[in-house]
Formats: structure tokens, C-alpha cells, sequence
């Protein structure tokens, strides 16, 4: 995670543009699919957060000392479903992506926050197959599970 935009997204929900400047590491993720190695709590969140837009690299020499990584300045327009900004639903994303290669159900039982039922009666609800991965999903998947997992605590 990049945990100064992650930090800025939380504490500045009503900002309607932010640029950051990334290395390419972090840009792949930031930008990454589902389905793919890269695709994580970065890519769920900022996608969540708004329109994601690569705007230029910095090349190494632009620093002193020059590093080994070309950098790139991203922007990223708010407009997305970024209601959900409380600790709970980051906890939540990152949960759910804390076990690389198990079902989404292990994933968010084995955090304790969650019974491994409540998620499978969560994915039951929502039409979800209870096999499914994290880095399977949409990011829009994420908030409805989300939903439901807290909707169904108030009934327990």
C-alpha cells in the first residue's frame, strides 16, 4: 500500500483532484486489473476513490541522487464511491487480499473479524460463488460484500 495516499484519501474525502507522484512499481498496482498479479487494495481503493489518469514520467536524473526507477505523476479526479472511507472498509479491502491465492472466504474469516459463514451466506446473497478470490473481483464486488457483511452484523 502507498500510505500517504491512502492517508489523503481518507482525511481529504471531499478533495475533487489529487496528483501524486509514484514509482513504477506502485503504479502498476494503482493501475492493475482484476485478475491480474498486481491487482490489490491499491487498485480497489483508488478505483473506488475516482478516475485514475496517468499524466507523465519523471525520469531518475530529475533527482539528486539519481534512482534506479523511473517515476510517474498520476492524477486522480474524485467521483467515485468514496462514502466508505471509515477504517472498518480499508481494514476490509486489505482483509480480504492479506491471504495472495486463498478463496475470498478464507481470506476474510481468517482476519476474525468475519465467521467464515457469514461470508458465505454474504456471497450466497449477492449471487457470488463461494470459491471466488480477491484479485477475481471488481472493485464495485467489494463494496456490496462490504454492504452485506455489515448489514447482516447488526443481525447477529
Amino acid at each position: 500500500m502507498t500510505p500517504i495516499m491512502l492517508k489523503v484519501m481518507k482525511d481529504f474525502p471531499s478533495c475533487r483532484k489529487m496528483v501524486f507522484m509514484v514509482e513504477e512499481e506502485a503504479l502498476d498496482r494503482i493501475f492493475a486489473k482484476p485478475g491480474t498479479k498486481q491487482y490489490g487494495p491499491l487498485s480497489v481503493l483508488t478505483d473506488l476513490f475516482g478516475t485514475k489518469k496517468k499524466c507523465f514520467n519523471v525520469d531518475g536524473g530529475s533527482f539528486y541522487p539519481a534512482p534506479n526507477t523511473v517515476s510517474s505523476v498520476i492524477g486522480i479526479d474524485a467521483g467515485g464511491e468514496n462514502g466508505t472511507w471509515d477504517p472498518e472498509w480499508i481494514g476490509f479491502v486489505e482483509s480480504a487480499f492479506a491471504l495472495r491465492r486463498k478463496t475470498l472466504v478464507n481470506s476474510l474469516s481468517s482476519s476474525g473479524k468475519y465467521s467464515k459463514e457469514r461470508v458465505l451466506s454474504a456471497l450466497k446473497a449477492l449471487d457470488i460463488k463461494e470459491s471466488v478470490r480477491s484479485e477475481e473481483l471488481l472493485p464495485s464486488d467489494f463494496v456490496r460484500i462490504y454492504e452485506v457483511l455489515n448489514e447482516r452484523k447488526d443481525e447477529n
